[in-house]
């Protein structure tokens, strides 16, 4: 048997009084947290909930959604987290395609129609038989015809439930790396994935139990979900929930509850930077700089730029990382008991390894640039009921390509250079956006930056850049396109560049291309 109930259990009988997560004024122990795990396992078994059935889960970082997910957990079935952000027709797909039985869904909150949206999904996917709605107040309602409360799901339900007796190898989570096309891809992970990739989080960030952690990434993405979440309750560490990302906020909390471990994307850390300017936030300084031991990076490259700033104010390198949803979140960091090679992901994790390959399948050189491919007990089992996708990304002996650019240098270190999508063939010349970000924002006025291609008669595409300016500084269009043409090489500076207040940003945190390609366009189409 293995299943991330048994370290819950721990923790609740060894440490049941010890916080495991705080948000706001609130706060729920390890016993609490199991007890209330077990009234929802109850719940669902006493729907007819089996062993190996599919349940999704639509909620923002709030306590249910630990909850909710273990007791899914804990029934032996398997868990469908779905973004908070996805629209009917993305939640119905991906509903279908799971063959999810149930929906726990969050209600409506301003702004964001969550409840609304996902009954209209559910309505649309058959195989789905009941809609179960996360209250946003204490009250047992029920806002859609036919659906169940979470308060009558677990009314009258015990305390006590024993773990069903899951296998390494069955499906524990499947994770929906995709939902805006016919062609779903579903990571279906194994339950020893999931307790080898939270344990090898919380050993490669050296953790303990006196450690605590903040969790701002959102919870139903694989890097909240691995490296927080599921790490902090093997670790029996405190995890401070955050239900969105706010940067002053941020500061306030990591300075009451004294945190000790840092988990962010790089727009966080632009962000936090930006806010720690202010004579507020810059009273909560010295208290956070003396409790905060690490800070780790992922789900996109840091820029040098954003790292520099972040120690000049607080004190502390960014450890850097790559995250895949195929490996269940972390595959590597740089080693927490050195300082961090600026711009690498480190090394692989353990269990997990690294090679970098070229186009015909052959390992490439020191520094020679190719795709990461990795293997190891965390990975995979596949994407769910798409054997084409599959096959696609699976290669022999148990590699998976990663869709990164990048290279490993002469001390083992491996860096990433761009995202394979992301690259742009100019004249036939790659052009990595990344390296054109970097250079940019050496730039004194610019505060973030974000380069696409852009179709383009002549060369097939073109390079535009946005640009968000730092407060109190002017710079026009044309003056940064001229910098640009004399701090890039010729064939890669943007021929175009947009200056924006905001870049669009994706549900996990990232600086969303697809969004700005699609802005390109319409402003193309408008013109």
């Amino acid at each position: 048997m293995l299943n991330l109930n048994t370290f819950l259990n721990y923790n609740a009988r060894n440490y049941p009084h010890k916080q495991a997560f705080i948000q706001g004024d609130n706060s729920m122990t390890f016993e609490e947290l199991e007890s209330s795990v077990n009234k929802v396992a109850n719940g669902l078994t006493s729907m007819g909930i089996l062993p190996g059935d599919k349940i999704a889960l639509s909620c923002p970082n709030l306590f249910y959604f630990p909850i909710i997910y273990y007791a899914i957990l804990k029934t032996g079935a398997a868990i469908v987290p779905l973004s908070i952000l996805l629209r009917p027709n993305e939640i119905a797909l991906q509903l279908t395609h799971s063959e999810s039985k149930a929906f726990f869904c969050f209600e409506d909150t301003p702004g964001l129609p969550m409840g609304t949206w996902g009954f209209e999904g559910f309505s649309q996917a058959e195989s789905c038989k009941h809609f179960i709605t996360i209250p946003t107040g204490s009250s047992a309602t029920q806002p859609f015809e036919n659906s169940i409360s979470y308060f009558h799901l677990i009314q009258g339900q015990s305390d006590v439930y024993e773990c069903y007796p899951t296998l390494e190898t069955d499906t524990a989570v499947i994770l929906y790396t995709s939902g805006t096309t016919g062609d779903p891809k579903g990571v279906e992970i194994s339950h020893s994935a999931i307790v080898w990739n939270a344990q090898a989080a919380f050993n490669t960030f050296r953790g303990t139990q006196n450690d605590i952690l903040l969790t701002a990434l959102p919870l139903f993405h694989s890097f909240g979900q691995g490296c927080n979440m599921n790490c902090s309750i093997i670790g029996g560490m405190t995890n401070i929930l955050m239900l969105k990302f706010d940067p002053v906020a941020a500061l306030k909390e990591m300075h009451k509850h004294k945190v000790t471990i840092l988990t962010a994307v790089p727009t966080m850390y632009w962000q936090l930077v930006q806010s720690g300017k202010t004579e507020e936030t810059k009273a909560l300084l010295p208290e956070i700089r003396q409790n905060l031991r690490l800070c780790g990076g992922g789900a996109a490259k840091v820029p040098p730029q954003i790292s520099k700033d972040f120690y000049e104010m607080f004190g502390m390198k960014i450890y850097e990382g790559m995250g895949i949803s195929e490996s269940s979140g972390i595959v590597s960091l740089c080693s927490v008991d050195k300082e961090p090679v600026l711009g690498s992901i480190g090394v692989p994790i353990q269990g997990t390894e690294f090679k970098i390959i070229k186009e015909d399948g052959s390992d490439t050189e020191v520094n020679e640039i190719g795709e990461l491919c990795f293997r190891g007990v965390s990975a995979m089992k596949g994407y769910y009921k798409n054997p084409e996708a599959t096959q696609e990304v699976m290669l022999a002996n148990g590699w998976i390509r990663s869709g990164d650019v990048g290279y490993v240098d002469e001390t083992g270190n491996y860096f990433l250079v761009d995202r394979i999508k992301d690259l742009i063939i100019r004249g036939g010349r790659n052009i990595y956006p990344k390296e054109v970000e970097e250079v940019i924002m050496t730039h004194p006025a610019i505060s973030m930056v974000a380069v696409i291609g852009i179709p383009d008669d002549k060369y097939g595409e073109e390079v535009k850049a946005y640009a968000v300016l730092k407060q109190g500084i002017a710079v026009t269009e044309a003056e940064l396109m001229q910098w640009t043409k004399e701090n890039i090489a010729g064939y890669k500076y943007p021929r175009y560049i947009q200056l924006v207040e905001t870049l669009p940003m994706t549900a996990s945190g990232k600086i969303s291309k697809k969004d700005l390609k699609t802005l390109h366009k319409d402003t193309v189409n408008n013109n």
